[in-house]
């Protein structure tokens, strides 16, 4: 890895990862404002422009496994936020013909 290129971040308590989705984001950020209020530190992968460039498809590459591995290494504790109950509640809605998935 590349310590040069990527100096030491700021210590993590947590590191907050998520689906790309509008409702994961929603929620992931509710839980970062409840751990934060908790008096613990977040590091919410969803903010970080270079996170949300590779949920927007873009091809992964060598030197984002650095990136990513050094930003989790800089984290205790990593929380995954699945949104797949809202999800599926949305497609419910569009197999019914209430709502719309897919606008982001």
């Amino acid at each position: 890895m590349n310590e040069k290129k990527y100096p030491r971040w700021r210590l993590y308590n947590v590191f907050i990862s998520h689906r790309h989705t509008r409702a994961a984001e929603e929620m992931a950020g509710d839980i970062e404002k409840k751990i934060e209020e908790l008096g613990y530190t977040v590091y919410n992968a969803g903010r970080d422009r270079r996170f949300r460039q590779l949920g927007e498809g873009r091809k992964m590459e060598p030197d984002d496994v650095d990136y990513i591995r050094l930003r989790l290494r800089n984290c205790t504790c990593l929380l995954f936020v699945d949104s797949r109950s809202r999800v599926e509640s949305e497609r419910d809605e569009v197999d019914s013909g209430k709502g719309k998935v897919g606008s982001e």
